[in-house]
């Protein structure tokens, strides 16, 4: 009861805001994971990933102009390809040294996903009017490309290349 009131509280006060209800319950999660008990995030966690995950990048795929995603794919790979790339050389070197050199590597791939916080931030921002829709249409193709191709780089690694092996 306590979740549903503090998500329609959110709800109302991103209404009230004039930004998207996903930060406000972005924020919220941010404040549960660090004062509630283990069985009700994980409670949370599953009516989360069943019933507003999917609402939100069903939201976040709904604003996406593909026919200009289509039309502009030598834009949307370069932005990739930079993106990728200075991630990963600036992560690198510096995980190299924390971490070692065997996990640099992976980390560094890992850390290129970006999904969550990075529709979060690209929704809010062409909700306020800060980007066009064509902008947020590349930026979010490249998300999901990264987040995809990460995922897909991390099977690469031996100590990824199964469920088990990752555990």
């Amino acid at each position: 009861r306590a979740l549903l009131f503090s998500l329609a509280v959110l709800a109302a006060l991103s209404a009230l805001v004039g930004v998207p209800g996903i930060l406000f319950v972005f924020l919220m999660g941010l404040m549960f994971s660090r004062f509630a008990d283990e069985k009700f995030l994980s409670d949370v966690r599953k009516f989360g990933f069943a019933l507003f995950v999917p609402l939100y990048f069903l939201a976040v795929g709904l604003r996406v102009d593909l026919g200009f995603v289509l039309a502009n794919l030598p834009v949307l790979a370069a932005i990739v390809v930079v993106a990728s790339g200075l991630k990963l050389a600036f992560l690198y070197p510096a995980l190299r040294r924390w971490v070692g050199a065997k996990r640099a590597a992976p980390v560094s791939v890992l850390m290129n996903t970006r999904l969550t916080s990075a529709t979060v931030i690209l929704l809010l921002t062409v909700t306020l009017g800060l980007i066009t829709v064509a902008w947020y249409s590349l930026m979010i193709s490249a998300v999901v490309i990264l987040a995809l191709a990460s995922s897909a780089a991390l099977r690469a690694f031996p100590s990824f290349s199964s469920p088990e092996s990752a555990r």
